[in-house]
């Protein structure tokens, strides 16, 4: 008579505290997670950290896709040629790495300049008239950086 009172004690608190059988493991973080609760990213299921992280970067990242043609500089990086890209920093990068070339054979960042987007150049060796450095960025420009204009031709 003892066993089976025992029995149905142990039955009633297991009912009572018995874990919730829907849980899983955050695949980013492997922390246990409640899937009745749990945040959802492209149909898995993660912790509440990881998804406010992951809705932080993609916040970040809407601020970084807002740049735009407007946010577009022209950089004289050297005597013979400007770069168009969104900073000084993008423009010697991509330039260097373009051309297999070293930071010593640009110019000092004091010595490069903003390029104005109305300064008007010739369009091109076989080309006649002239054309706006806005109009060059406006018409080339396809969100990473090139050479807006040169001497070298």
């Amino acid at each position: 008579m003892n066993k089976n009172w025992m029995e149905k004690e142990t039955e009633a608190f297991a009912k009572l505290f018995k874990p919730n059988q829907n849980t899983g493991h955050c695949p980013e973080c492997g922390l246990n997670i409640d899937l009745d609760i749990a945040s959802y990213k492209n149909g898995v299921a993660i912790c509440g950290d990881c998804f406010l992280k992951e809705e932080n970067n993609m916040n970040q990242l809407e601020v970084a896709e807002e740049k735009g043609l407007q946010d577009v500089l022209v950089f004289q990086i050297s005597d013979d040629e400007s770069v168009a890209a969104y900073s000084l920093e993008e423009a010697k990068s991509w330039y260097m790495n373009e051309y297999g070339i070293s930071e010593d054979e640009l110019y000092s960042n004091d010595d490069i300049e903003i390029v104005p987007m109305d300064k008007k150049v010739r369009r091109g060796e076989d080309e006649e008239g002239s054309i706006s450095v806005q109009e060059i960025v406006n018409n080339y420009w396809e969100g990473t950086p090139f050479i807006a204009t040169t001497t070298l031709c």
